[in-house]
């Protein structure tokens, strides 16, 4: 009976030690922290102002008076009907749509607009091909000069803008509308794990000035080279059997 008594014991005290091992792995392991999707706005060049935050790849929108004393001032009146994140096997992408600006005032001010957010997984494969661009129109005041960027983290850093950018762009007007046309570059990611984008917007308006505009960032994957040369092969098939028709 003593021996019995004795392996109950020894038993109780491994399982108490694979316990206290495990719950002394986890206190040692720190957790990763994220602080999900945000919506920045800066008033000239000032600090950073989160106006709209929530869950990873969710969407943000904020309309508003934003200014030198931060929202609810009335140097610019702020129109951000949708930020879209989306999370899918073909396309990420942050997208902004339906916004815009005025200045309310006589002199130059400048807005700029910040949409990030964390743990994009997909598309899947390594690298990503980033693509970026802006677009929009002038509809009030004589002059406006629009800039934007895309960038991306593979440490799924919430506003990142130190490991990868697609470059900076400016929206070349002609007459009262503007575009930045398309820059792309390739995103090396860590597989497996989540990664972050984030896009930033420079708008300057002269006093009494009014500018829409729509953006985005856009992640595709790179196509392998079996499929480019598969593809390859098609097109030159193709072309020899046209050059077989007319030849007959």
């Amino acid at each position: 009976m003593r021996f019995g008594l004795e392996k109950t014991l020894r038993r109780a005290m491994g399982v108490a030690g694979i316990a206290l091992l495990v719950a002394g792995f986890s206190l040692a392991t720190p957790a990763t922290a994220h602080a999900a999707a945000q919506l920045q706005l800066k008033f000239d060049g000032g600090a950073a102002v989160t106006v709209a935050s929530g869950a990873s790849l969710g969407s943000l929108s904020f309309t508003g008076g934003f200014g030198d004393t931060g929202v609810g001032d009335t140097e610019l009146t702020v129109e951000l009907a949708t930020g879209l994140f989306h999370n899918a096997a073909t396309l990420s992408d942050i997208i902004s749509s339906l916004g815009a600006v005025t200045n309310n005032t006589g002199a130059n001010h400048t807005l700029t607009v910040i949409l990030t957010s964390q743990d994009y997984t997909l598309p899947a494969g390594n690298p990503l091909s980033g693509e970026a661009g802006i677009g929009g129109s002038k509809s009030a005041g004589t002059t406006a000069t629009v800039t934007f960027q895309g960038y991306a983290d593979k440490a799924n850093g919430l506003g990142s803008t130190s490991d990868f950018t697609t470059g900076a762009q400016l929206g070349a007007f002609t007459g009262n509308t503007f575009d930045s046309g398309s820059a792309s570059a390739l995103f090396t990611r860590i597989v497996g794990s989540p990664y972050s984008m984030t896009t930033v917007a420079n708008i300057t308006l002269s006093g009494g000035g009014r500018v829409g505009f729509q953006s985005h960032l856009n992640m595709t994957p790179v196509p392998e080279p079996a499929s480019i040369l598969l593809l390859g092969s098609g097109l030159t098939a193709a072309a020899a059997r046209l050059r077989r028709r007319k030849k007959a």
